[in-house]
């Protein structure tokens, strides 16, 4: 069998073993001792399940394969702490969408990165005795997938509509309605990129049972209609080569290289001169749909986005000084280009709250989010080692 670890494995093992480094000399607990082997099998675990369970969805509608894999974070978890952890009834269910990459990478091992941070950020639900699984969605370009001619001529004439659609059935395949009726279980969608597209359409697609245990997280949109144009590619440009000064994006750059061709090998699949054809045009596609813009929501408390300050895809001189000047005032609050805040701040000199809430948050990066937040992921292990001395031994 090939070892078919996520391709940035490595770097998050190194990224790991400085923080406990750096730590150490803080911390001399007993734990803190333990962190090493642990936290390496956390990562394991998750690159195990993710690699048995790597498959396809087939969407007859689009006649399309998207590659897709999924893992169980308590089981990723028992067997790195060596520990039974608390069971209850509650469940939470993670979809992590990929981004547009150029074959072969839209495909769930390239969110390796994602799967771990999300994972550990999770952590502390499992202790408390919740169940919770994640499903990484890739493209149908991305390497395991299949493209289509159908699904082609629908994106063109539907923008991302179609991947949406094929989100909302992937969640309802891992989600049956019996279990939504028993009114247990979570859903959180997840999206960077392009694939804040697929999130917030995924989410309007699911029947609205569903949308009302649903949250969907847009992580730097692009595509976003008052967001689109020339920007948005001149903007992929400069952020790639920022991401060359990153040591960190060009370990990331070296290892999905290496990658895709074990992942070739472990697929088996042949890769035929139609395939290459379609999947070559089918991002052509993505990208014109990037380039024309299409609207996302800003005022929905289930559709909720994150827009780095910094984006070179979406950066304006007047996102700058209104930034610049929140930060000054203290107010980290919610904004959006869409006119909101002209109307949060004339609502706040008249004294009136809430008439128009947005849901739209600054952060402090660039297009690409650094996921590999080793200091975050031993808070979260120390976290989970000091409950679970807390359960009397048997």
């Amino acid at each position: 069998m090939v070892e078919l670890h996520s391709p940035y494995t490595d770097i998050a093992l190194q990224s790991i073993q400085k923080a406990i480094q750096k730590r150490e000399s803080m911390d001399k607990s007993k734990e803190m001792l333990q962190l090493p082997k642990i936290m390496g099998d956390v990562i394991n675990n998750i690159d195990n399940q993710m690699q048995e369970n790597l498959g396809v969805y087939h969407s007859g509608e689009y006649d399309v394969d998207v590659p897709v894999s999924h893992y169980s974070l308590n089981k990723a978890a028992e067997g790195a702490f060596n520990a039974p952890f608390l069971s209850n009834e509650k469940r939470e269910v993670r979809f992590i969408l990929i981004s547009f990459g150029f074959q072969p990478y839209p495909t769930p091992q390239f969110g390796g990165d994602w799967a771990y941070n999300d994972g550990f950020a999770s952590l502390g639900k499992v202790v408390a005795g919740k169940k919770v699984d994640f499903y990484i969605v890739g493209l149908p370009y991305g390497m395991g997938g299949k493209e289509s001619q159908k699904m082609k001529e629908a994106r063109k004439k539907e923008g991302f509509e179609p991947y949406g659609k094929i989100v909302a059935k992937i969640i309802q395949q891992a989600v049956p309605a019996e279990e939504i009726q028993k009114g247990n279980t979570q859903i959180h969608i997840t999206g960077q990129s392009m694939s804040t597209q697929s999130a917030e359409r995924g989410y309007n697609h699911l029947p609205e049972e569903y949308q009302k245990i649903s949250y969907a997280l847009k992580d730097n949109p692009v595509a976003d209609r008052r967001m689109g144009g020339i920007q948005v590619p001149v903007g992929f440009l400069v952020e790639g080569a920022l991401g060359q000064l990153n040591p960190t994006i060009r370990a990331m750059d070296k290892g999905q290289k290496k990658y895709s061709e074990r992942l070739k090998k472990y697929l088996d699949i042949p890769d035929t001169e139609e395939q290459q054809k379609l999947r070559s045009e089918g991002q052509m596609i993505d990208i014109r749909n990037m380039t024309h813009g299409f609207p996302l929501e800003h005022h929905n408390s289930h559709l909720k986005t994150r827009q780095g300050i910094l984006d070179p895809t979406s950066i304006t001189p007047t996102r700058i000084s209104r930034e610049v000047l929140r930060l000054i005032k203290g107010k980290p609050t919610p904004y959006s280009e869409d006119g909101a805040y002209r109307q949060e701040i004339h609502d706040e000199r008249m004294g009136i709250k809430n008439r128009m809430k947005t849901f739209n948050f600054p952060i402090k990066t660039t297009h690409s989010i650094n996921r590999f937040r080793a200091e975050k992921w031993i808070d979260r292990t120390l976290y989970v080692l000091r409950e679970l001395n807390k359960i009397p031994k048997a």
